[in-house]
């Protein structure tokens, strides 16, 4: 998501009618990644605190809301209020899928599930684990204390 859309920055930023159109196109790209790396430092507290169930619940609304709201936004200020946005929503999911396994897996087989998930091998045996943990995230008496 980071650089998906370079190849199409120039038209985007003529769409917009960008004046400073280089620094403009940088900062359009980096600001996404900005997002992802200030998440951490708000999300990871947050959520030993206050539970990680409500900040994926609000994970799956916001980014994929913000995708489609920099799809249709008319100023090139807006686009990228909402690429910080949809980075900031974005690092919640890799921060919490890694916090999630230990809650959710026996001490046996967090290493391998974790080791799998990280290194993205074994996509298809994590299917079950994917979809227990979007089933616990939206049942409304999930097994996850904070």
């Amino acid at each position: 998501m980071t650089t998906a859309y370079e190849p199409g920055l120039d038209q985007i930023l003529r769409d917009f009618h960008a004046q400073d159109k280089h620094s403009l196109g940088a900062l359009s790209i980096s600001i996404y990644t900005l997002g992802y790396c200030i998440g951490p430092l708000i999300v990871a507290p947050v959520s030993e605190i206050y539970g990680r169930i409500w900040l994926l619940r609000v994970a799956y609304l916001v980014f994929p809301l913000t995708l489609v709201g920099c799809g249709a936004s008319r100023s090139i200020g807006a686009f990228i209020a909402l690429r910080a946005i949809m980075g900031f929503a974005g690092i919640v999911f890799l921060l919490l899928g890694v916090a999630i396994v230990p809650d959710i897996m026996p001490r046996e087989k967090r290493g391998i599930s974790l080791g799998a998930m990280l290194t993205g091998a074994g996509l298809v045996r994590l299917r079950f684990l994917h979809s227990h943990i979007i089933f616990l995230s939206f049942s409304p008496s999930n097994g996850i204390s904070p």
